[in-house]
């Protein structure tokens, strides 16, 4: 086994071979062997940017991720974060059951908050949501393990394209042409005719 190690505060990191009964005693880590990446496994959702994953065995990293099923769902489907709160409609909390559903005003926001209809009050069900849960109404990021991941306009992992002023990904706005236009407000408070001016710009492609 081939590694690195210190052997004092003033010496240089040194690369020497060394039998692995040494390296147990000195209590020095040392770099494994990975196996070969297991299946891809089923994707967590059916639609609207699931997760699927493989591992290995050693260490860290031992799990592969990757998006899948991207397509947006049906306008008619339940919100993803709203299934997996309902999974608690027929499960007795402190002895009731109550109709739950997604609170998200939280900051650790790949944990499941569910809130219960007609109460105030709201509970983590869960310490982390299902991989594929979206992070934002308004952003194309997940959460996987816990731990909301960036998605790029391009549907990759850690990506960090994104849309031009026309909605093209990676775009430089050259498809774009600019409209600019000023729309004049009145408005009467307190019997004072107000007037409210509003510089108004919009994009489409040309």
């Amino acid at each position: 086994f081939v590694c690195c190690y210190r052997v004092s505060p003033v010496q240089k990191l040194q690369k020497t071979t060394i039998k692995l009964s040494k390296l147990r005693e000195y209590n020095i880590a040392v770099h494994g062997q990975w196996s070969t990446w297991s299946p891809w496994s089923e994707c967590s959702r059916s639609c609207g940017g699931g997760v699927m994953h493989r591992e290995r065995s050693c260490t860290s990293p031992s799990r592969l991720n990757q998006l899948c099923n991207t397509r947006p769902c049906p306008s008619s489907a339940v919100d993803f974060r709203a299934q997996q709160c309902a999974e608690y409609n027929s499960k007795p909390f402190r002895g009731w059951f109550y109709k739950w559903k997604p609170y998200t005003k939280v900051d650790d926001i790949c944990k499941l908050y569910c809130i219960a209809e007609d109460f105030d009050f709201f509970f983590a069900m869960s310490s982390k949501v299902k991989d594929g849960t979206s992070c934002s109404d308004h952003r194309g990021d997940v959460c996987i393990d816990g731990v909301c991941e960036v998605v790029g306009c391009d549907q990759i992992l850690g990506s960090r394209a994104s849309l031009d002023a026309c909605g093209l990904c990676k775009g430089d706005n050259s498809t774009c042409k600019f409209f600019k236009g000023q729309y004049t407000l009145q408005h009467r408070a307190n019997g004072e005719l107000l007037f409210v001016s509003l510089l108004c710009i919009y994009t489409m492609s040309k």
